[in-house]
């Protein structure tokens, strides 16, 4: 076993009901407490709704569907979703639609 690489920073778990969210993942490198992975699982995307960045204050701003400042012909829109565990609802992540990729910020990490 000491020849197998280590392929993951850490195993992500919810911070409410501790399921694991998570087995393969890579830390962000400035931010310590965030990290994105591609595979995921016990958790389940709201698809109701969409957050987009807004770069004026920084942060993502929820959008309804049918908004008219949601544009699926624009490319340059950063389009996501929130991801909750699907346990206990807490909110883990979000989705970037662009690149399918899921970034947590909201987990308890281990190794």
């Amino acid at each position: 076993l000491e020849h197998i690489k280590q392929t993951t920073d850490t195993v992500l778990s919810c911070p409410c009901c501790f399921t694991v969210v998570c087995m393969d993942c890579q830390q962000h490198t400035k931010y310590t407490n965030q990290f994105r992975a591609m595979f995921v699982m016990n958790i389940k995307v709201n698809w109701e709704s969409a957050l987009v960045y807004d770069p004026t204050a920084q942060s993502l701003i929820n959008k309804q569907p049918g908004d008219p400042s949601l544009s699926l012909h624009n490319k340059e829109q950063e389009i996501y979703h929130s991801v909750h565990c699907i346990q206990c609802e807490t909110q883990l992540a979000v989705l970037d639609m662009r690149e399918e990729i899921y970034h947590f910020s909201s987990c308890l990490a281990s190794t």
